[in-house]
């Protein structure tokens, strides 16, 4: 039997993680599509949602995921805003490399990661 990350089959009730709502960059900010979006979920349905657009990042944006029992996306990646914040009692962490001009290249220095691992650990 699968846990909470998944392997089991969609129609046997396990849950299969995150559903990530990954929004693209052009995308500007509206609130009430992010509200009426996270509130057609099945209930139950653990999301996160990865803002690209720096007119995301607002008070009001992170109460409507608060509201919702989202988690805000954390990302780091190049040109990615990097916002730490928590919105949910699970914080989502994508890596999308460490290389400040191409997304997925480079690998994180053990300095790197253990910045991360103090986020980690402020969070818990």
């Amino acid at each position: 039997m699968a846990g909470p990350t998944g392997g089991g089959d969609a129609g046997s009730g396990e849950v299969a993680g995150f559903l990530l709502l990954q929004l693209p960059p052009e995308l500007t900010r509206d609130d009430a599509v992010l509200d009426a979006a996270l509130a057609a979920l099945p209930g139950g349905t653990p999301a996160a949602v990865e803002f690209r657009h720096s007119s995301w990042d607002d008070e009001a944006v992170y109460r409507i995921l608060e509201r919702r029992g989202a988690s805000y996306c954390v990302m780091s990646g190049a040109g990615l805003p990097c916002v730490l914040r928590a919105t949910a009692h699970t914080v989502y962490i994508r890596f999308h490399g460490p290389d400040r001009e191409h997304l997925y290249a480079g690998s994180y220095s053990e300095d790197d990661m253990q910045w991360w691992a103090d986020r980690i650990g402020e969070w818990r």
